[in-house]
C-alpha cells in the first residue's frame, strides 16, 4: 500500500496508555552487515532490498526485540520480510488503537509474543509463543512492465496464531480475527507508527508518528489481499498429530522492482573503478570500495 502517511488521530499519537507485559521490551537490534568495509566491493544488481549476489542488504533496526526469539530468527537475506513483519508486530503491541483493540477481549497482554519469518507448519512451533505472528513468502512472478522496467509480484503469506486459553475465553476471542486482519490493513496504510523508529531518519514526522516503513522496506507496493480463518496443526514429537490451534491466515501482494547494478557496463570500464552505496536518508556511505569485475 502506497498510503501518504501524513496524518494520524491523535490517540494514535500519544504513549500507549495500557501496561505491556513484562517480556516487552522496546529496544534496537542490528540484523544483517554492520556497515563494514570489505574490499573489494562488489557491484550488484538489487530487487528493493535483495542484493545479487545476495549480501544481506543494509543493516535492519528492529524495534520489536522482544518479538525475536534470537538475532538469527530474523532473515538476513529476506530482510523487506523482517522489516513489514518487526513493523506489523511493533503495530499491533505499541500503536494505542490496535492495544485498546486486543485488551477488549484479553486484557493487559500483548497481541503478538513472537515473531517469526518462515511457515509455522514446515518447522518447529512452540505454544508457548502464542499468540505469534509468522510471515513468509509463498511464491511469485517476474513481470517485464516496460523494455527496463522488471517487477517481481510476490505472495506473502502471514498466519497470526491465538494465545492458548480456556476453551471460554477463546471463544470470547474467536471473533476478534477480522479485527486483526483490519489491524494489519491500516497499518500498511499508514506506514508508521510512534513505537517503530529507525536512528537517523530524517523525516520531519519520523520523531513524533514514527518512521515510514515504506522506504526502508523499499517495495514497490505492499498490500493485504484476502484473510480466513485458518487451523494451525503441529506434529507432536511422537508423530502424533498435536492439538490443532486456531488462527487468522493473511494473504498479501508484495511488488519489488529490480535496480540493474553495475557488473553490466564493458570489463575495462570496471578496472580500477570504486563507488560508494550512500544511506539516502542520512547522506553516510553504507559501503564504499573498488569493484572486483566478476565477468
Amino acid at each position: 500500500m502506497f498510503g501518504d502517511g501524513d496524518f494520524l488521530p491523535d490517540a494514535i499519537l500519544s504513549a500507549p496508555s495500557v501496561q505491556i507485559q513484562q517480556d516487552f521490551e522496546p529496544g534496537l537490534l542490528l540484523v544483517g552487515p554492520q556497515g563494514q568495509n570489505p574490499a573489494p566491493m562488489v557491484a550488484f544488481d538489487q530487487w528493493g532490498l535483495t542484493q545479487i549476489p545476495t549480501t544481506g542488504g543494509p543493516p535492519v533496526l528492529l524495534n520489536y526485540t522482544a518479538g525475536w526469539v534470537a538475532p538469527g530468527g530474523a532473515p538476513i537475506d529476506d530482510v523487506v520480510v523482517a522489516i513489514i513483519l518487526d513493523y506489523l508486530a511493533t503495530f499491533l503491541v505499541t500503536d494505542q488503537n490496535a492495544v485498546a483493540a486486543w485488551n477488549t477481549v484479553a486484557p493487559n497482554s500483548v497481541a503478538v509474543r513472537r515473531c517469526f519469518a518462515h511457515d509455522p507448519s514446515k518447522v518447529a512451533f512452540s505454544t508457548a509463543y502464542t499468540p505469534a505472528l509468522f510471515m513468509w513468502r509463498e511464491g511469485g512472478k517476474h513481470d517485464w512492465e516496460a523494455d527496463d522496467y522488471l517487477i517481481a509480484t510476490d505472495v506473502v503469506k502471514a498466519l497470526w496464531v491465538y494465545p492458548t486459553a480456556l476453551q471460554e475465553n477463546q471463544r470470547v476471542r474467536q471473533t476478534f480475527g477480522h479485527t486483526i486482519a483490519k489491524l494489519v490493513t491500516i497499518a500498511v496504510e499508514r506506514g508508521r507508527t510512534p513505537g517503530w523508529k529507525q536512528p537517523g531518519d530524517l523525516d520531519r514526522l519520523a520523531y513524533t508518528q514514527g518512521s515510514l516503513f515504506y522506504t526502508f522496506a523499499n517495495f514497490y507496493s505492499f498490500e493485504l489481499d484476502t484473510w480466513k480463518n485458518a487451523t494451525l496443526t503441529i506434529a507432536a514429537a511422537d508423530g502424533k498429530t498435536a492439538d490443532p490451534m486456531p488462527a487468522i491466515e493473511m494473504t498479501f501482494e508484495l511488488k519489488e522492482q529490480a535496480d540493474f547494478g553495475l557488473l553490466r557496463p564493458p570489463a575495462q570500464l570496471m578496472v580500477n573503478a570504486t563507488d560508494a552505496i550512500i544511506n539516502a536518508y542520512t547522506g553516510v556511505p553504507v559501503i564504499t570500495g573498488p569493484f572486483t569485475n566478476l565477468q
